[in-house]
């Protein structure tokens, strides 16, 4: 049974934002599937055409029942991705797997999944694998159709005409000496009706349709070939460029696939995920030669003097949390930590009790001598 995949737009999507679907797609892939890794890169087997994505971003894996297909179940998990997976509005961790069931939401970023799970039947307006990354491209341009159309420029060969657009999809664009054509070239190394160029879901397609002096496409001869943004076609001495908007945005999205942008989520469409704690360095061992400093003293000659009454600073409390654990929750009143350099102070209160014992004892002394030593006096 085929399993169905639909990329919906999201809620608030905002005209012209190219970072989200614009219309809603179906996606079938055959029951001989066994994994469906989905990403901005063109190699996966559902390949979505969003800055927001990651090259390979998340990834579908069945796990057969043994009955049929019917009891399969299909698993989701994150690759690893930058801008992350939400099942149902919550985001995967890396390594987990969430069952996934009909009817479940996956956002990718910007892109918004629906599961439908197996179908009995194919649907006759399912998109195939190999289709959905242009036609999701197509839906992107199609609020310009005139400025994103693919657009065939003389570079040489003809006077009278400049350039012609390929508007409408799936017409034949004809080029030859023939007053029907839509590029007229009165030239004798032309046939009537040269060739042809048609806009399809696929991008442009051109057509020998049997010209005496043939196409050369980047200077090789071609009966049929796609095309893409910037090609050169040749017909005698006929010399046409083609650009075109919606193969240039898959291919700057294939070239930069390891390198997407962080780009910012619209409000209310994914809640935003907690970023991991960094996970500690390993300290480095002490050479024999010198011995490492202990962290507790750096921290405290590095810790920054703040005046009376003022609330320590963030760098502060990261210094006396490094001091002890004890110090680290008394953090109204940063302590001020004495620095090495400093002279050593004389220990006053020992040299007041000395002072005052040697003068009790002066006392006591005299108290004595008077009263004993003497000599007795005379009536």
């Amino acid at each position: 049974m085929p399993l169905r995949l639909r990329v919906i737009p999201p809620a608030g999507l905002k005209p012209g934002d190219r970072r989200s679907p614009t219309t809603e797609r179906l996606v079938e892939f055959g029951d001989d599937v066994e994994e469906i890794r989905i990403g901005r890169r063109a190699d996966v087997e559902l390949s979505l055409p969003f800055l927001a994505l990651s090259g390979l971003h998340a990834r579908l894996r069945r796990k057969r029942a043994g009955d049929g297909g019917r009891g399969d179940a299909w698993m989701i998990e994150d690759l690893d991705s930058k801008n992350g997976t939400f099942v149902n509005g919550i985001r995967l961790h890396q390594g987990e797997q969430r069952l996934m069931l009909a009817g479940i939401e996956v956002d990718l970023a910007h892109v918004r999944l629906v599961f439908d799970g197996p179908s009995a039947e194919p649907a006759a307006d399912a998109e195939g694998t190999a289709t959905i990354a242009r036609r999701l491209v197509n839906d992107l341009f199609l609020a310009s159709p005139g400025a994103s159309a693919p657009t065939l420029t003389v570079v040489a060969g003809a006077a009278n005409v400049s350039s012609i657009k390929l508007v409408e999809r799936e017409r034949r664009y004809l080029v030859g000496r023939s007053k029907t054509c839509d590029l007229n070239v009165k030239v004798d190394e032309l046939s009537r009706e040269h060739a042809s160029f048609t806009r399809g879901s696929k991008g442009v397609v051109v057509r020998d349709l049997g010209s005496k002096n043939g196409i050369l496409v980047n200077g090789v001869r071609v009966t049929e070939q796609r095309l893409a943004d910037g090609d050169l076609i040749l017909m005698g001495p006929l010399k046409l460029r083609l650009t075109d908007p919606e193969d240039r945005y898959l291919r700057d999205l294939e070239a930069n696939q390891d390198r997407p942008p962080a780009a910012e989520r619209p409000a209310g469409l994914i809640p935003p995920s907690p970023a991991p704690a960094p996970s500690p360095a390993p300290a480095a061992a002490p050479t024999p030669a010198v011995a490492a400093p202990r962290p507790a003293t750096v921290s405290r000659l590095a810790a920054p003097r703040s005046p009376a009454g003022a609330r320590p600073t963030p760098e502060q409390r990261h210094a006396i949390d490094e001091m002890h654990p004890a110090i680290a929750t008394r953090r109204s009143v940063l302590v001020e930590p004495k620095r090495i350099d400093e002279p050593p102070l004389i220990h006053r209160p020992r040299i007041a009790t000395f002072v005052a014992a040697f003068v009790l004892a002066t006392i006591v002394a005299v108290a004595i001598y008077l009263m004993f030593g003497g000599e007795p006096s005379d009536y």
